[in-house]
């Protein structure tokens, strides 16, 4: 979809402009329709087997050196690498499928 650049001035707090990026970068988690982004990829699952575990992001960031931006990342639905889910999976102990959920659209790109 092509959406039109927004001046910084006219662009809602918050909100990114993924009309900048290269075509590659859009085929990753975020789709833009209109001004809003559709999240395909959630890590709501993650949350849940954390609470489930009796671990806190406290002990993933000192006991198990995880960084502060993972955790962040995770909060905002941000893309990580496999390596880090892959570390994610070893620490909880858990399948893939308890970190994250995929989530088809309408909007997903014809591949």
């Amino acid at each position: 979809m092509n959406v039109p650049a927004l001046r910084k001035a006219e662009r809602p707090r918050g909100f990114f402009d993924y009309s900048l990026l290269n075509d590659h970068s859009q085929d990753s988690k975020h789709s833009i329709v209109s001004e809003s982004v559709i999240i395909m990829i959630t890590y709501e699952p993650f949350w849940q087997t954390l609470r489930a575990s009796g671990e806190s992001t406290y002990s993933l960031i000192n006991r198990h050196r995880l960084s502060s931006s993972t955790i962040d990342k995770l909060r905002k639905n941000k893309p990580l690498n496999t390596t880090t889910i892959n570390d994610l999976c070893r620490i909880l102990n858990c399948p893939v499928e308890a970190i994250m959920r995929y989530t088809p659209s309408d909007e997903d790109q014809i591949l």
